[in-house]
């Protein structure tokens, strides 16, 4: 993919500390989704990827996927992580050998119908997602027990 960035990061939810700081999507199936109105024309119908993209973007509780999201941004993982305090950091050279897709929000769905442009989100699909590899997390930052984020800028 042009464009991608040497490192990605995410905040982490209590499930995927637990199990030894892995990206778990929330559900593990294709990552085909049907469209949803409201919607920009044209668009195609059917199960597709860019309707999963959106889906995903727009809220993972509601419209459980099995992509994972991250940011580029430390900044905005930073603000992820103000409630269970666990970033973890993704060199993206790993991932195309682990079999690893990487989407940029940006790059598949208009720009109107991005929920959160400033994540400048990127999503993660995994072929298994029942067993993510390990090798995919370069770096675990985790402030369990901080009162604050360091080097996280105030909100």
């Amino acid at each position: 993919m042009d464009g991608l960035p040497k490192y990605l990061f995410r905040a982490l939810r209590p499930q995927e500390f637990a199990d030894g700081f892995k990206l778990i999507p929330k559900v593990n199936k294709p990552f085909v989704a049907s469209p949803m109105l409201p919607n920009v024309l044209p668009f195609k119908l059917g199960l597709r990827v860019e309707h999963a993209v959106r889906a995903h973007q727009l809220d993972s509780d509601k419209y459980p996927t099995s992509a994972v999201s991250t940011t580029p941004l430390w900044s905005r993982a930073c603000y992820y992580a103000v409630t269970h305090r666990v970033i973890v950091r993704i060199n993206t050279d790993n991932l195309q050998p682990l079999g690893v897709q990487v989407r940029k929000v940006a790059d598949v769905i208009h720009q109107n119908l991005i929920n959160k442009p400033e994540d400048e989100e990127f999503q993660l699909w995994m072929p298994d997602a029942s067993n993510p590899p390990e090798s995919i997390v370069d770096r675990v930052f985790d402030f369990r027990g901080h009162t604050d984020l360091p080097n996280c800028p105030p909100e």
